[in-house]
């Protein structure tokens, strides 16, 4: 067949709640979800951006009564879209047609930043340099950092012309050292940023061949200054993940075997915390309580830990054969997390302060991590029985379960964000 051109992401609003039905959870559940069957393995493509859809998911007046609708079509991304600060806009990567040959290759066509406003129902098309994958939110909420090759731009939502911050060589020379920038993190107030750094050499080709020193280090916008805070040689990468009081950073080191540390921001102290067995076990990073008082992490899938910051202490909590990650409630008393078992599973309950345990047991497999309501009642959870898949609701007591959406067949939803009123 003749390729044809997607248009540009188009925006529905999201309905105004009935002025007399009161929704049994408040909030809106936030997704991307690429419609149509999911093919199978050997038939699915790999190259070309497949078009995707922004959803709202509005709770009624029971846990059965669910609204969901498409409110942005047609994103050509791979998304995991950056919420501003202030929870009130999206950021992603938009792949364009610019050689309007009607097909999205990353490889081929333009890279362009695009924001959408959850109040105002408003996508905006961000003019800036050439681009790279790294972005990151401001504290402002209308500014974006990004990296461009080796240089450091900043742009504004309001289509301000774009300006470089930090301007460095673009090309690459053989045998020289350079940085090459693998990710930034916003710290939750967006006035400091994380970056990591990774050390390598210029090849004849042009190309960057690692050294395997990776450094993690704090990028101040305002005042355009690098200040390294921690260094580890041998390793791949570093996943950083901030404390909400913007002081802390849980640091998971990608090697052969993985390590997890805490990093103090401001003395640039680092505290080792545990070592996983191997790159067989998949990474969940670390997950901070909403207070930034609690750590939870996985150790090889199997085993929970807390790390409590007041006393820097580290304990293990449990041991299942866990599914995802552990996730923390709105009023950081509890953390759950999935597990699989024989038949079936069900979601741990822990309260770490405590030292309690509970079982929500389900009659189907729980696949993915759990997701709280903003008032911390309800728990959203993805799971398998028999050939049905899909998206399921249980009180945090446990009770009755009840289904929100099917996936059976489809492609799974990702990047959540549920947002309070």
């Amino acid at each position: 067949p003749s390729p044809t051109a997607a248009p540009l992401p188009t925006a529905t609003p999201v309905p105004e709640p009935s002025a007399t039905a009161v929704p049994f959870t408040q909030g809106t559940l936030y997704f991307i979800w690429q419609s149509g069957i999911k093919p199978a393995p050997e038939d699915m493509g790999l190259d070309e951006v497949s078009a995707k859809s922004l959803y709202a998911a509005i709770p009624g007046q029971t846990p059965d009564e669910w609204q969901i609708i498409s409110i942005l079509t047609d994103i050509r991304c791979f998304c995991q879209p950056k919420l501003s600060p202030d929870n009130s806009q999206l950021a992603f990567i938009q792949t364009e047609d610019s050689n309007q040959d009607g097909y999205f290759y990353t490889s081929e066509d333009r890279q362009t930043l695009y924001t959408y406003n959850l109040l105002e129902n408003q996508l905006t098309r961000i003019d800036h340099f050439d681009f790279s994958e790294q972005f990151s939110w401001l504290h402002d909420n209308q500014s974006l950092l990004y990296k461009y090759g080796a240089s450091w731009g900043l742009v504004s939502v309001d289509g301000s012309p774009p300006k470089a911050l930090i301007e460095n060589q673009q090309s690459i020379s053989e045998g020289v050292l350079y940085e090459f920038i693998r990710a930034i993190v916003n710290s939750p107030n967006g006035q400091l940023q994380a970056v990591t750094n990774e050390l390598g050499v210029g090849t004849a080709t042009g190309g960057f061949r690692p050294l395997g020193n990776v450094q993690l280090a704090l990028f101040d916008p305002d005042q355009t200054s690098m200040v390294p805070i921690f260094d580890a040689k041998g390793i791949n990468n570093i996943l950083a993940t901030w404390s909400p009081d913007n002081q802390w950073l849980a640091a998971t080191l990608i090697a052969e075997t993985q390590e997890i540390y805490v990093i103090d921001t401001k003395t640039a102290t680092a505290t080792h915390l545990v070592t996983t067995e191997s790159l067989k076990k998949r990474v969940y990073p670390p997950v901070w309580s909403a207070q930034g008082n609690w750590l939870a992490f996985i150790q090889d899938q199997a085993t929970l830990w807390s790390w409590y910051q007041p006393t820097a202490t580290v304990e293990q909590l449990a041991s299942k054969n866990f599914v995802g990650s552990p996730v923390w409630s709105p009023h950081e008393d509890v953390v759950v997390v999935s597990f699989t078992r024989d038949e079936g599973g069900g979601i741990l309950v822990v309260n770490p302060a405590e030292k309690s345990l509970a079982e929500l047991t389900l009659d189907s497999t729980p696949i993915g991590s759990p997701i709280w309501t903003p008032d911390g009642q309800w728990l959203l959870f993805p799971a398998r029985q028999n050939e049905t898949t899909g998206y399921y609701l249980i009180h945090r007591q446990g009770g009755d379960v009840y289904p929100v959406f099917d996936t059976t067949g489809l492609y799974e939803p990702t990047d959540f964000f549920w947002l309070s009123d």
